[in-house]
């Protein structure tokens, strides 16, 4: 089932940069001398050329053990900002980070395998944070990997400094903690289905409330025409009850021909998929009863897919959310320019590295 996928613009933040923030990522080679030396004589004066020093080695160009993988660098500044949000979490810092690359825009089954792959290099039975920034996908895939983490790490504390939507929510939620930035945003879940009519992705909402809309339009229309029979006729409501439904059927027939039961089933059963993954990973956390109930107003409650869920809107349905500190968001300010550019998933790593 595909969850669908949203992708706000990225904010146009200059980076913060700084010799002191790369040098906090990458080991430094010691400087062995003071540059390079022209040739001088030796003191017997037997003319031969002094050694000269060899030139500093730049230290090794920092990228992410998953993707972009060993063999391709990512931004110094960037991965500095990552190493010093790790010191502030005082966790071993993992990431889940969506570019624009067209083989990596989202959540699916081959990510899933990369992790199922690595989970080696996850701490057996230590919890890491996770920082997310995806526009979503497959629910199945979040699903699968949100175990995975908890399988192994002993858990996770899910990180959004800009935003997890979709798929990328359900992922969220199986965190024992969900951190989110100021300006951070989850997402509703209400399945996508694509339409080959339209050939557009469309939310399994508009075909199930549709029948909800319609169901409810004909119990309106039965309850004013009985309103109005009894006011004009004297009749008795056993008298009147067959000519309004009758009436009420006869108006919504026409739009009902129009639902294709099979359409309508298939989208029934997408969304009844994302509400029970959700309350799967809920109910460590809460009791189940609430991890349902929470599902499904993440399913069910908001008119379209990319509606924004901050960290207050969040708290009035009952999920609970943890704010950045002032140090956390600070260092945000500084991952935003990068963010949404370049696929970067696992742990930070030099490059040339495996």
């Amino acid at each position: 089932m595909h969850m669908g996928s949203t992708h706000p613009s990225n904010p146009a933040v200059d980076a913060v940069s700084g010799t002191n923030t790369h040098e906090r990522f990458a080991s430094q080679v010691e400087h062995k001398g003071e540059g390079i030396s022209s040739p001088q004589e030796t003191p017997d004066g037997s003319g031969e050329i002094a050694d000269v020093p060899s030139a500093p080695a730049q230290a090794p160009a920092p990228t992410a053990s998953i993707l972009p993988g060993a063999d391709k660098a990512i931004d110094p500044n960037f991965a500095a900002a990552l190493k010093d949000l790790e010191v502030a979490l005082q966790m071993p810092l993992w990431l889940f980070i969506h570019g624009t690359e067209r083989m990596s825009r989202e959540i699916d089954d081959g990510l899933r395998g990369q992790f199922q792959i690595s989970k080696d290099a996850l701490p057996r039975g230590e919890r890491i944070a996770l920082l997310i920034d995806s526009p979503g996908g497959s629910a199945k895939s979040a699903y699968q990997i949100a175990t995975l983490l908890r399988r192994h790490c002993g858990g996770f504390v899910a990180v959004v400094p800009r935003y997890a939507k979709s798929a990328g929510t359900l992922l969220a939620l199986g965190g024992e903690e969900i951190l989110m930035g100021e300006q951070a945003e989850l997402g509703p879940l209400d399945a996508q289905l694509f339409d080959g009519e339209s050939e557009e992705w469309r939310s399994a909402l508009d075909e199930f409330q549709s029948l909800e809309r319609l169901n409810a339009f004909a119990l309106e229309v039965a309850d004013r025409s009985m309103m109005l029979m009894l006011r004009r006729t004297g009749k008795k409501v056993d008298t009147l009850l067959p000519k309004v439904l009758h009436f009420a059927a006869d108006l919504t027939k026409p739009l009902l021909d129009k639902t294709d039961p099979v359409r309508y089933t298939t989208a029934s059963r997408a969304l009844k998929i994302a509400e029970e993954y959700a309350a799967r990973l809920l109910q460590p956390k809460y009791p189940r009863a609430k991890a349902q109930q929470i599902a499904r107003h993440l399913v069910e409650k908001y008119p379209d897919h990319g509606f924004v869920i901050d960290r207050q809107e969040a708290e009035e349905f009952g999920l609970k959310t943890k704010r950045f500190t002032q140090e956390q968001d600070a260092i945000a300010d500084r991952l935003f320019p990068y963010l949404g550019e370049t696929t970067v998933m696992g742990q930070l790593i030099k490059a040339g590295t495996s």
